[in-house]
């Protein structure tokens, strides 16, 4: 199954191990960290924002299960995956560290290539759209990506990861 296919590739990001970033996302609208200090009780009750400041140059703050370190709207913190800006601050990051460098294809290993490109189709199939959409919901997310013309293919039971398809040739986006 696709969703299962895609979880398993959202194993290689450590925050997103969390069983409240599972694909697909299903919500009717995101946590506002300033207007909803905690998350509803059936998502375990837990904060929404956890203020930690960037740490020293050359260091790096913990993971926490369910939550994106990173600035958003009330500052540097821990966001809970609910709220949209976990995602802004770990497209960010993800986008940073899946760019393409010269290292890229001479040096590394086949499963670091492998792993590369996992993690670019998590950033383009669930990160990115989920940071860029109104709602927290995976298919309404996509599409919008879509629409913006920054959606590189569309994922299906019957296609083959690797498969990339042209979103203005596919009609989806007007050029």
């Amino acid at each position: 199954m696709l969703s299962n296919d895609i979880n398993q590739k959202m194993q290689l990001v450590p925050e997103l191990r969390s069983p409240h970033a599972r694909y697909p996302l299903n919500r009717s609208h995101w946590i506002k960290t300033t207007q909803e200090p905690r998350t509803p009780k059936k998502d375990g009750d837990e904060l929404t924002f956890i203020a930690r400041p960037k740490p020293p140059k050359g260091q790096t703050n913990e993971v926490k299960l369910g939550y994106v370190w990173g600035p958003g709207p009330r500052g540097f913190g821990y966001y809970h995956l609910l709220t949209q800006a976990s995602y802004t601050a770990l497209a960010a990051r993800l986008h940073s560290e899946t760019a393409p460098s010269v290292t890229c294809c001479f040096g590394k290993s086949k499963e670091d290539n492998v792993n590369l490109q996992d993690l670019q189709y998590v950033y383009q199939i669930v990160v990115y759209p989920r940071s860029r959409s109104p709602v927290p919901k995976d298919s309404y997310a996509y599409e919008h990506s879509v629409q913006e013309g920054r959606a590189a293919f569309v994922p299906t039971e019957d296609k083959q990861w690797s498969e990339v398809i042209d979103p203005i040739k596919q009609g989806k986006v007007k050029a």
